[in-house]
């Protein structure tokens, strides 16, 4: 990305807990200059929201996100979404969708391979990762995509008329 001017928008879906005093449940965007998980690269937080406000529980358009100051340079965006706690964990979460880079010139090559890559911490031996069309995984049931004992899944999907929603339990 070669321009000083440049910034992200996307769509976000958000249901979690709600506490004026707690300070959980954060959803921020991350710039890492490295593919690198955390503690090797915590990276910058660009932008977030957390449970000291309530949810929108509707589609919401983000505000225009200034990653400018990493022109000249390869960068990773990351959408993160961290519960902190085990309080009050039973929503919905964080669904995303429809990233656009507003004046974001690239050099060479773009890459659109509709890949995702989920990584998470804590203290279960195993973890289910379900797959589903719709953020309401009561209203659509999702799909059983893994069950590991590890904390990352990945996928690769060319289908780009398709969105995807994942929960990791």
């Amino acid at each position: 990305m070669n321009n000083p001017d440049a910034k992200i928008r996307f769509r976000y879906f958000r249901e979690v807990e709600y506490n004026v005093s707690r300070n959980a449940d954060v959803f921020r965007v991350v710039v890492k200059e490295k593919p690198a998980p955390p503690p090797y690269d915590e990276g910058i937080t660009v932008w977030t929201l957390d449970s000291t406000v309530p949810s929108e529980n509707q589609w919401t358009s983000s505000p225009e996100i200034s990653i400018g100051d990493w022109a000249g340079k390869e960068i990773w965006l990351f959408f993160e979404f961290d519960t902190v706690d085990a309080i009050d964990n039973y929503h919905i979460g964080i669904a995303i969708d429809n990233v656009e880079l507003i004046n974001a010139h690239w050099a060479g090559w773009s890459d659109n391979s509709g890949e995702v890559i989920l990584n998470w911490i804590g203290g279960l031996p195993k973890y289910f990762v379900y797959r589903g069309v719709e953020p309401d995984f009561n209203a659509n049931p999702p799909e059983l995509r893994a069950y590991t004992p590890f904390n990352s899944k990945y996928e690769n999907s060319l289908n780009d008329d398709q969105s995807y929603f994942y929960k990791v339990r």
